[in-house]
């Protein structure tokens, strides 16, 4: 069976629309004047983003980026909320911004750095050394 090309919508998916808007996490069409096209139901949901909205409307002091610009990153909400934004070029004319809760990464982040304390407290009283050598060179850390 020969590849399947990129624009071609697999036969087992004939409504990948209704899978968009199923996804949990915030998506949002947006065009190169910065104009929400299609907002699926989680950027509905979190950012009352429906289309027709400017995009700079969907955060709390954010000033409008120049246009054809990717906003910053790192945005906050109406909600209160601060999201992680990435933006896709689409082919067809502006961009898709896929949002990710900056608090669980931050969350995330603070969970790593609380384990590293338990196992740093681990080594100390346990008397337990670490040694990383790589083998090509046998250099030591």
């Amino acid at each position: 069976m020969p590849p399947q090309r990129p624009e071609e919508t697999p036969p087992h998916l004939p409504n990948a629309a209704a899978l968009l808007q199923a996804v949990a996490v915030p998506l949002l069409h947006v065009d190169a004047h910065g104009v929400v096209r299609w907002a699926n139901a989680a950027a509905q949901q979190a950012l009352g983003a429906t289309p027709g909205v400017a995009s700079a409307a969907l955060w709390r002091n954010a000033a409008p980026p120049a246009q054809g610009q990717p906003p910053p990153p790192l945005q906050a909400a109406h909600d209160g909320r601060h999201y992680r934004l990435s933006t896709t070029p689409l082919p067809e004319g502006g961009s898709l911004w896929t949002l990710e809760g900056a608090e669980d990464l931050q969350e995330a982040r603070a969970e790593l750095q609380h384990q590293h304390e338990l196992m740093d407290l681990v080594r100390e009283f346990g008397r337990l050394g670490v040694w990383e050598r790589d083998v090509r060179s046998l250099q030591g850390r």
